[in-house]
């Protein structure tokens, strides 16, 4: 029965702290992206990684993996920034010549 409950408690931390860094990352993928730059969301994740490492986490296998699962998101977060920027430079362009278009008064 023991080893039984510590399963199920192993398997609730990974799922708990998989859910926390997700919310985590989407916290900070918002907040990045509310202010117009999303490719500065990995770097973020990672110094606060390696600012929690400095400082020193405190020993709890929770936050350790959390920590470890936020990190591992950064590569994604990183690739996703870049394709919105290029997206966001592609819209700019178009919406340019959208409104040169809209407003251009031909007799």
């Amino acid at each position: 029965m023991n080893m039984l409950l510590e399963a199920i408690l192993a398997v609730f931390m990974v799922v708990g702290s998989l859910l926390a860094a997700s919310i985590f990352c989407g916290m900070i993928w918002e907040g990045c992206l509310r202010v117009r730059h999303p490719e500065g969301s990995a770097f973020i994740l990672v110094a606060i990684a390696a600012l929690a490492v400095v400082v020193g986490v405190p020993h709890s296998p929770f936050l350790t993996l959390a920590l470890a699962y936020a990190v591992a998101a950064a590569v994604p977060l990183w690739f996703a920034g870049r394709a919105w920027r290029r997206s966001e430079n592609n819209r700019k362009e178009f919406r340019g010549k959208r409104t040169k278009a809209i407003f251009r008064r031909d007799p």
